[in-house]
């Protein structure tokens, strides 16, 4: 979803962003479905992103949410492309589930909230000016 070249972002930002976007996201949509339902989806989304993606496997997720913090260790030696892509699908790849689920109803209520993580990859630094 979050596209572009982030070549001169530190890995540690691009995982800031996301795990970010992934707690507001995890706020809102538990809100609707419930912790479990959201944690068996992210699970699933995990599952299918790991199979392209296999570090990313590594990634926590409990009732109350998703944690990056392996992924600093995991990928330090990884193009830093490689988790960005990634997580871009991993955030796909949950989209495409709660659409199912819901339709556009959840999706609408998340959009902003990728856009706004889109600028914070775009311009580092930047956010809150």
């Amino acid at each position: 979803m979050i596209k572009g070249e982030r070549h001169d972002i530190p890995l540690e930002h691009i995982i800031e962003v996301y795990s970010d976007l992934l707690d507001d996201i995890w706020r809102r949509v538990a809100y609707f479905i419930g912790g479990i339902t959201l944690q068996v989806l992210m699970r699933s989304a995990i599952r299918s992103t790991a199979v392209v993606y296999p570090f990313i496997a590594n990634v926590t997720v409990t009732v109350d949410g998703v944690s990056l913090h392996c992924l600093k260790d995991i990928c330090r030696d990884i193009p830093k492309q490689e988790p960005t892509k990634a997580l871009q699908n991993l955030v796909t790849e949950l989209f495409g589930l709660l659409a199912s689920m819901s339709g556009d109803v959840i999706i609408r209520e998340l959009t902003p909230m990728v856009k706004g993580a889109e600028e914070k990859l775009k311009y580092p630094g930047k956010e809150g000016e």
